[in-house]
């Protein structure tokens, strides 16, 4: 899995096609795509690579949340982000298995390592979400 395509967020099901959702502070919704053929959708132009297109909730099926996991030495992690190419920046809040692993505290009950790309097992998972 390339670096670049770590996800965590929230995402749905419009016309078949996945794509990230969100709901702005005035309770709108909208699809969120990196695609330019989207344009020929209805979506618009929000930023350079970015398109997106207000929707009603009833538009969209299969609301899910999906997240990026690295296996590390038998545990299973956040993927959190990455330095590079060649390295990723793993998580987690288990305090025994932070300091079994040398992990470094982040946070007051967090724990992060930054591991070669080489060394962990990145997937996928997803979770049903509601609106």
């Amino acid at each position: 899995m390339n670096d670049k395509m770590y996800r965590k967020d929230q995402y749905a099901t419009y016309n078949g096609k996945e794509y990230r959702i969100v709901r702005t502070r005035k309770n709108e919704l909208f699809l969120i795509s990196n695609d330019d053929q989207d344009v020929k959708k209805g979506f618009k132009k929000y930023a350079e690579g970015v398109y997106e297109k207000k929707i009603n909730e009833s538009e969209i099926t299969d609301v899910f949340y999906i997240y990026s996991v690295a296996e590390y030495k038998g545990h299973e992690f956040e993927v959190v982000g990455s330095k590079g190419e060649d390295t990723v920046i793993i998580g987690t809040s288990n305090a025994e298995i932070a300091e079994e692993l040398e992990f470094s505290r982040t946070d007051k009950f967090y724990y992060e390592k930054i591991v070669s790309i080489e060394l962990v097992n990145i997937y996928e998972k997803r979770e049903k979400a509601s609106m």
